[in-house]
């Protein structure tokens, strides 16, 4: 087997510039940090994070959790989309 290592960059400006997303099965999504909900509603929520908007579509929508710029989502998932550019 062939295994390539991801070098991390030396400055952490660019870590610092991500954001993280963590999509648990079809019924969680976390989501750190995010900086405002521009929408919230049962079918789609749309969070500004970094650089973007990710917004999560499915059924049963809620916010568990939204604290010290992170998010938790649940329901039942159906898509997650990264919107560059808004």
């Amino acid at each position: 087997m062939n295994f390539k290592f991801m070098k991390l960059p030396k400055d952490n400006e660019r870590i610092r510039d991500a954001f993280s997303l963590s999509v648990l099965g079809e019924h969680e999504v976390s989501l750190v940090p995010c900086k405002k909900v521009l929408t919230y509603e049962d079918s789609l929520v749309r969070v500004e994070t970094v650089g973007c908007v990710v917004a999560v579509s499915g059924h049963s929508l809620s916010l568990k959790a939204y604290h010290e710029d992170a998010m938790r989502i649940t329901g039942r998932i159906d898509s997650v989309a990264i919107e560059r550019g808004v």
